[in-house]
């Protein structure tokens, strides 16, 4: 697709502005958290790599709009995780699958290891530990 599509009038009909509501499955969930996972990742680095600065140290104009670009895709991520957390698996692999990325998400936040850990070995077996 090129910008010109985007930025005309009959963009409205390529990017809706609302998509309706879906749900997706623990294997969707677990797909798109990987690639929200990366595209944060990418964004904070470009953020803090210090090329949106001017040479007093301060963000420029692009820096600000990525920022908020960045923040857009945090956002997005969070949502994601938040809908993977409470999401029904229906097969023992979705079930794997969904506390692996869980526990990974978990071990990236700024919490003990060991705690992340713990929780999630509860979480997958209440009642024996």
């Amino acid at each position: 697709m090129d910008l010109a599509a985007i930025r005309s009038p009959a963009a409205a009909t390529v990017f809706p502005a609302a998509e309706p509501a879906f749900p997706m499955t623990v294997s969707e969930l677990v797909q798109l958290s990987r690639a929200m996972q990366t595209l944060a990742s990418v964004a904070d680095s470009l953020t803090n790599r210090g090329a949106f600065t001017g040479d007093d140290g301060r963000a420029t104009a692009a820096g600000r709009r990525f920022e908020k670009i960045a923040t857009a895709i945090c956002d997005e991520y969070l949502e994601v995780m938040s809908e993977l957390r409470d999401a029904k698996p229906r097969t023992e692999r979705e079930r794997e699958d969904r506390s692996c990325e869980l526990l990974a998400y978990d071990l990236n936040c700024d919490q003990d290891p060991t705690d992340v850990a713990l929780s999630a070995v509860r979480r997958a077996f209440p009642g024996r530990y």
